[in-house]
């Protein structure tokens, strides 16, 4: 395993956030196993797997039920979301378990697999901020995983994750080039190539992918992400969330009947207190 060992690292500007990483934000790429430290305190660890992690990821990217979606941002998605998902006042008041694991549970019994071994790879023992076992992935540390196809995602941190967990993106690809992920902040680029892991600490670096390059009609880049979302800390007991789901649900169809011309504006509100309120 390589060490990189940084002096110093500044984050870049604000303005940087939400634009397309590219090949002027880097001065070298790195492909071969490597921990990048900061004044010896390592935030990054890159390496290659091979084995049952990468099998896997093989069918999880190939098999699942992908769903085209959008970002706040506008941006388009194809994913699939295992696992289990927080509040959110404005779709679904209540934690609840994903489409994709309802309607999928062998493939969902596959994630939790990934992410136990994931979960093992993990070089500290940061818990789950006291979630509920009844709401992670089997006895990881992890609430929810995605499976994103061929989504090259723009500049930003990972901020709605737990403090202190680090993030991490596991690469499943095919017939394409390009994809790369930079820290412009380093100016260091990772190569994601088939098996590429990278584990860091994305709530404090700004990380972003550069444009996919196709090269075949049936080409694929999927990057499986594992995380737990603060907001999660909120959830109650499954069963509770179940009465409180039915609850909501008679309390909006009621209002909606009413017509309340209010009704999304409140709940978008709310929306922002919780948010105020898990962030502190």
């Amino acid at each position: 395993m390589n060490i990189i060992n940084l002096s110093g690292y500044k984050e870049p500007g604000r303005d940087i956030i939400g634009r397309q990483a590219t090949d002027d934000d880097y001065d070298d790429v790195i492909s071969s196993d490597t921990i990048l430290q900061v004044n010896g305190v390592e935030v990054l660890r890159y390496q290659i797997l091979t084995g049952r992690a990468l099998a896997l990821a093989k069918t999880l990217s190939e098999k699942s039920e992908l769903t085209e979606g959008e970002r706040t941002s506008g941006l388009k998605t194809r994913s699939a979301i295992y696992g289990y998902m927080p509040r959110n006042p404005v779709r679904c008041d209540w934690c609840r378990v994903t489409q994709n694991t309802k309607r999928h549970p062998g493939l969902h019994s596959l994630a939790v697999e990934y992410a136990e071994a994931i979960d093992d790879m993990y070089p500290d023992d940061v818990g789950a901020g006291g979630i509920s076992e009844d709401w992670r992935m089997g006895r990881s540390r992890f609430c929810s995983l995605n499976v994103n196809v061929n989504f090259a995602i723009k500049y930003h941190t990972d901020s709605g994750n737990i403090k202190g967990m680090k993030s991490n993106v596991f690469i499943y690809r095919k017939g394409c080039s390009g994809g790369r992920l930079v820290v412009p902040g380093a100016r260091l680029a990772f190569e994601q190539k088939m098996g590429a892991l990278i584990i860091f600490d994305g709530h404090s670096i700004t990380h972003g992918v550069t444009a996919i390059k196709p090269e075949r009609a049936d080409y694929m880049r999927s990057s499986i992400v594992l995380y737990t979302m603060h907001m999660m800390q909120h959830c109650l007991s499954p069963n509770e969330e179940s009465m409180r789901s039915k609850q909501k649900m008679s309390a909006q169809a009621r209002e909606k009947r009413l017509g309340n011309p209010r009704l999304r504006e409140r709940y978008r509100d709310q929306l922002k207190n919780n948010e105020e309120i898990a962030n502190g």
